[in-house]
């Protein structure tokens, strides 16, 4: 069964005793228009998102924190730590002078 809805649509608890929503919209203005899920954590109106994940373009999807921006990006078979733009399988970005990659294959 599918219904259209105009949204956004914010799901959260009976009571909001866990203080946290779950939201689908979609971005207005631009077109075409951005699906989004957003994840609340929190209570108040005021409270935007935490973490949302964003269908910024065909084949494409971030994760975008509320204080740091994107930090992961997905695109067709790439993705990015830091970075929007991934030029390879992976690629981690991080501000000079804080860069650590670490791979571990004991866990």
């Amino acid at each position: 069964m599918s219904q259209e809805f105009v949204g956004p649509l914010t799901v959260t608890s009976a009571l909001g005793i866990q203080g946290g929503s779950l939201e689908l919209g979609a971005t207005l203005g631009a077109a075409p228009e951005t699906p989004y899920v957003d994840f609340h954590f929190g209570l108040g109106a005021a409270q935007d998102y935490n973490v949302r994940l964003l269908n910024a373009a065909d084949n494409r999807l971030d994760v975008v924190t509320a204080s740091g921006g994107p930090v992961v990006s997905i695109q067709t078979d790439k993705m990015g730590i830091g970075t929007t733009t991934p030029r390879a399988k992976l690629v981690v970005n991080e501000p000079a002078g804080g860069a650590e990659v670490r791979v571990d294959g004991l866990n």
